[in-house]
């Protein structure tokens, strides 16, 4: 939505043109520069309470609004965070996800890329907090 003096313009298909807002199964949205262009990016989750899996997708900002980019295709996943896991100047995406484990996604020149699916031990299981994967992953990237 876009509001100024002449009132509330819907500009969702200025931003995301033709099939681009078609998104299944979201639950999270998260932003942040995955490209490192320094325009906004946002990420939907595969976000479902069942065993059939969605698209993931990112949308890259553009000029003239965002073009969406399948990242992944899963079930279950919850929890989306945005950090430069790898300290490498793009934004990176944690998703927490439950049942097929949790999945990490660098950014790049192009987008993000999937790096990784954890099993359940890494989501906090068996009492291990889920913030572990970002310490451990960190530690290996600066080694």
């Amino acid at each position: 939505m876009d509001v100024d003096s002449s009132g509330i313009t819907n500009i969702t298909y200025q931003l995301l043109p033709g099939e681009t807002s078609f998104v299944e199964g979201v639950g999270d949205l998260v932003w942040g520069d995955f490209n490192g262009d320094d325009r906004l990016d946002f990420f939907t989750t595969a976000y479902t309470d069942f065993d059939f899996a969605v698209n993931a997708y990112s949308f890259m900002g553009s000029s003239s609004g965002f073009e969406r980019t399948l990242t992944d295709n899963d079930v279950w996943q919850h929890g989306a965070s945005v950090y430069d896991i790898n300290a490498d100047g793009y934004d990176d995406v944690y998703d927490a996800g439950y049942s097929s484990g949790a999945s990490v996604y660098l950014g790049s020149a192009t987008g993000l890329v999937k790096y990784t699916t954890l099993g359940d031990w890494w989501e906090g299981g068996e009492g291990r907090p889920p913030l572990l994967v970002i310490s451990l992953i960190m530690v290996k990237y600066r080694s």
